[in-house]
């Protein structure tokens, strides 16, 4: 009898976590080299066994655990490719449009990317978020210097987040640009981030758009959720155009399937959220772990998505957690309590998300 032990790697220091050294299996995509300027296929050209391909791989990857980073003081090429995580999520863009000499992103190359992947036999995914304007990138700079607000630019949030009017055919077009933008650098896949803000509209109707009239579009829960799904479909469809085997990782949005089914009489949700699991290869879920109050949102996580051959993610924040992790106790129990349920664990220290953190670990053992 084969028992799946997994194993938290307790060493601190980059230099501490090696590598085990295995010969992975080749993850590589396409030579970012000769890459295009504008993708050259249709994701309908993927072969049809590209979703079974993409789920060995994945779970190949993911077998030396993930991780994630966004910046930090050594937010480099070989900063990144010395780290000995089965799949890294990070940010493409080393300095923000805000940040930079010339006032605009600086992103990795693809030269940086295939060290970052170690030769493409580790995944790379970027990240991309299409639920929120962010004030660091080239779009928003580039809207700065408008006379006249734009039609994707939503309300913000009392916690200070700024929606975008998603549905809107302009911040679509702006997604499809992103999208091009990334993979041209390489990147094995994408980590499509604030896909559940399309809850803050049901949860918030009553927000201001002083600043621009809420151009029209979905208001009901069902057609919100609808909406949200078909712009993950769409940036999926863009990013394999490029990249048949490239990987979609969706943060969160765990309820979409439900919300989008909550009207039968407001389209097609069923239909359309089997095209949605089709499209993707994981879901991660943040801070669900170790609260009995968030046993709803894991039963509902394995029912729709993991019970659907979707790989489950899981990323809990310990300084969020009562008494953090002076002495490792609650990122084994937390390690145990989501291998269990057939999750795969990243333990971040704080939300900064500056630096990685060890590696989860998957090891055979008879």
């Amino acid at each position: 009898m084969h028992v799946m032990v997994w194993l938290i790697a307790m060493l601190t220091g980059t230099a501490a976590l090696a590598d085990d050294g295995q010969t992975p299996l080749s993850l590589a995509g396409p030579d970012a080299s000769a890459l295009p300027d504008v993708p050259t296929a249709e994701a309908d050209d993927c072969p049809a066994n590209g979703v079974k391909l993409r789920s060995f791989r994945l779970e190949r990857a993911l077998a030396d655990g993930f991780g994630v980073q966004y910046w930090g003081e050594d937010y480099s090429a070989d900063g990144l490719a010395a780290q000995p995580h089965g799949l890294l999520i990070m940010e493409a863009t080393r300095i923000g449009a805000s940040y930079s000499d010339t006032g605009r992103e600086v992103l990795f190359s693809p030269a940086e990317i295939a060290v970052i992947s170690k030769g493409g036999s580790r995944p790379v995914l970027g990240y991309l978020n299409i639920g929120e304007v962010e004030d660091y990138r080239d779009y928003w700079i580039e809207q700065q210097a408008s006379d006249r607000a734009a039609r994707w630019s939503g309300p913000v949030l009392p916690d200070g987040d700024h929606l975008a009017a998603y549905w809107t055919p302009e911040w679509q077009d702006l997604m499809m640009t992103r999208v091009d933008r990334l993979m041209r650098t390489g990147i094995d896949g994408l980590f499509l981030d604030d896909v559940l803000q399309y809850y803050s509209y049901v949860a918030n109707p009553d927000l201001d758009w002083s600043h621009e009239a809420r151009p029209a579009g979905p208001v009901t829960p069902a057609h919100l959720a609808q909406d949200m799904m078909k712009l993950v479909i769409a940036v999926t469809d863009r990013m394999r155009a490029w990249n048949c085997n490239a990987f979609v990782v969706v943060n969160n949005a765990v309820f979409i399937g439900r919300d989008a089914l909550s009207d039968p009489a407001q389209g097609d949700g069923s239909r359309l959220f089997d095209t949605y699991l089709s499209k993707i290869d994981a879901v991660m879920v943040e801070n669900i772990l170790g609260n009995p109050a968030n046993d709803t949102t894991r039963q509902a996580v394995i029912e729709d998505f993991q019970n659907n051959g979707i790989a489950v993610l899981t990323l809990d924040v310990l300084s969020r957690h009562e008494g953090g992790d002076e002495d490792d106790t609650l990122r084994w129990k937390l390690g145990e309590e989501s291998t269990r349920s057939g999750f795969k664990p990243y333990f971040a220290d704080d939300d900064r998300f500056n630096r990685l953190s060890p590696p989860v670990r998957l090891l055979g053992k008879t």
